[in-house]
């Protein structure tokens, strides 16, 4: 977390203990496209502060290009949000050896006014 998201590893108390929700992120994920390469992690973290009883971090590492990645980050995110109704942070570390490919954000525009967004750069 040091290494890669360091504003986030930040703000986490890392002396409370965490909780993984890897099972039940998996039942939330069930229907979606699954690859066999695949790492997706959900935990729950305190916060120094206390401002909150926690915040979820969702943890992808995607090593190869794959179409329409923003949309599945942006779905599987809907759905954790839908599920547990907590501030989320989606965090994904590319491995991949492409360094054109970086995917920022995922837009949809409905009825040419209105815009989905989410933005997956730091």
């Amino acid at each position: 977390m040091d290494l890669c998201f360091p504003s986030i590893a930040n703000i986490i108390d890392w002396a409370k203990p965490f909780e993984w929700l890897d099972t039940e992120f998996q039942k939330i994920t069930h229907n979606a496209d699954q690859g066999l390469n695949r790492v997706d992690k959900l935990v729950k973290v305190s916060l120094k502060d206390q401002s909150q009883s926690g915040i979820l971090l969702h943890i992808e590492i995607q090593c190869q290009k794959e179409v329409n990645f923003e949309k599945r980050i942006y779905l599987y995110n809907c759905r954790i949000y839908g599920r547990y109704e907590e501030t989320l942070f989606g965090l994904v570390v590319y491995g991949d050896p492409d360094p054109d490919w970086q995917p920022s954000e995922y837009k949809k525009s409905l009825l040419k006014k209105t815009k989905v967004s989410l933005n997956l750069t730091q």
